[in-house]
This record gives structure tokens, sequence and C-alpha cells, in this order.
């Protein structure tokens, strides 16, 4: 793998880090947020393996069918659990 996609794969998980972080800060758990978060999530999912952070990928995968799926009062507690996910696999 170059030493480019390398680098765009780590603006993306630091993307999502900061994303998910900015709406745990502003308590920002509005539908728009929270599909900007799932986004990410996404493309996350969808390159990790990649780079051999298939448990990563995978758990992003869990976390934005989690995200679609909570009732709103449950948003928080997922938000958090991707902060967390990201900090685990680095």
């Amino acid at each position: 793998i170059s030493p480019d996609l390398r680098a765009r794969y780590d603006v993306r998980k630091a993307e999502l880090r900061a994303c998910a972080e900015r709406i745990a800060a502003t308590r920002s758990f509005d539908d728009d947020s929270i599909a900007e978060l799932r986004g990410l999530l996404h493309k996350l999912a969808g390159s990790a393996g990649m780079f051999k952070e298939a448990k990563l990928g995978s758990r992003a995968a869990d976390l934005e069918d989690a995200l679609e799926l909570c009732p709103p009062e449950e948003r928080p507690a997922r938000v958090r659990e991707v902060t967390e996910a990201l900090t685990e696999a680095t």
C-alpha cells in the first residue's frame, strides 16, 4: 500500500474521530449530525481491511448500523462508542 493511500486513510480516521468528538462536545445528536457520522463510518468500514484493520472496519459497520436503528436517546452512547473504537485501534 502506497504511503499516499495510507496517509489518506489516516486522515479519514482523524475526520471520523473529530466528527464524533464535535457531536459529543456540542451535544448535536440531530439527524444531520448522525447522518454525517454514519457516512464517515461507512467509508472507514469499506477501507479498513486494506490497511490490516479489519476488526475496526467491522466495528465501524456495526456502529453505522446501530446509529441508524437506535432511538435518539441512545445516540450519545453510540457516538461515545465511535470514539472508543478509534482509540482502541490506535
